[in-house]
């Protein structure tokens, strides 16, 4: 699948993917996926927006641990900049990719670039103004209100981005935007966790950073636990839904995509889960600071994985990583 950037969508012409007879379309030869470029797209994107949003709304609810925060903020506009750019190393004509802002009343395309346009243009003039004029007052917490307001939108823009692709019927589902959504705050979780545990460990004589931490942890229980039932409920829907449907699954769950479902699963669910339990449990700074750092690197593993397989899942285009591009 590519942009269609005079048109500001997806193409709506003959794919090459799996579905039922009543959606089979000629086999275009010449079409390019989407495949691991915009899977690494996805991944960088939504886990930075997340990760932005996060930081945001502790940064302002209190001045505790101000650098860790403000650090969170960058950090996420920094993983925006670099899933914009593997978004950009997939189009056909990179010269154009201008064009993609063109129909905005019309074209999820365009609104996700403005979106992401608006975001870095925002959060860049921010850091400045910020830095020559620290004091802000009332309008640090509107400004950063609205820059966290952006990076939910970029996080859910995806999932409308795919529902709009009618010729794939399993993206066609309202479902998808709470899955997309969960899987980014997954991923964002799992930056602000190596984050925490990587940095300022001179707070942890007060224990603020302990606490964060555990409240990290538990947070992320919660994530996995929804984030699972989410893509559960998903997979359950699609199947009964449609030949298109079933077939998504049988492939998903077959060969190398099932195997990459399966590591998906054991390192974002399983292992994750035992690691939290351990975390909460410890007093200990250093056993916490190791397992969130495990548990941050296991979280986004799985979380790319699983948009990889929701990529490529549809199409006949042959998953092989790491040699994925």
């Amino acid at each position: 699948m590519i942009f269609d950037f005079e048109k500001g969508r997806c193409f709506e012409r003959p794919f090459a993917y799996y579905g039922g007879e009543e959606e089979m379309r000629a086999v275009d030869l010449n079409q390019r996926f989407w495949k691991g470029k915009v899977a690494l797209y996805l991944f960088f994107e939504g886990g930075g927006a997340a990760c932005y949003f996060v930081a945001t709304l502790m940064r302002i609810s209190g001045e505790r641990l101000e650098g860790l925060f403000k650090l969170g903020t960058f950090v996420g506009a920094l993983l925006v900049i670099i899933g914009a750019f593997f978004l950009w190393l997939d189009l056909g004509r990179k010269e154009r990719f201008f064009k993609a802002a063109k129909n905005l009343s019309t074209s999820w395309i365009a609104r996700g670039v403005l979106a992401v346009g608006c975001f870095l243009a925002s959060v860049a003039l921010y850091f400045i103004v910020r830095r020559w004029c620290p004091n802000l007052g009332l309008v640090k917490v509107i400004w950063s209100g609205f820059n966290a307001g952006l990076a939910l939108a970029i996080l859910i823009y995806p999932a409308m981005l795919f529902m709009s692709c009618k010729p794939f019927r399993i993206w066609n589902n309202p479902m998808l935007i709470l899955l997309f959504a969960a899987l980014s705050f997954l991923s964002g979780e799992g930056v602000f966790l190596l984050i925490s545990a990587i940095s300022y460990s001179q707070q942890n004589v007060n224990g603020e950073l302990l606490s964060l931490l555990h409240f990290l942890l538990a947070l992320s229980a919660s994530l996995i636990v929804g984030t699972s039932a989410i893509f559960s409920m998903y997979l359950l829907s699609i199947g009964l839904s449609s030949e298109s449907g079933k077939t998504f699954l049988i492939r998903v769950t077959q060969g190398k995509l099932g195997f990459y479902l399966v590591v998906a699963v054991t390192l974002g669910t399983l292992i994750p889960l035992v690691l939290i339990s351990i975390g909460l449990s410890s007093k200990a700074v250093n056993v916490v600071k190791l397992v969130s750092l495990m548990n941050g690197v296991l979280l986004l593993v799985s979380s790319f994985l699983v948009r990889y397989l929701l990529v490529v899942g549809p199409t006949r285009e042959n998953p092989v990583l790491p040699g994925m591009m």
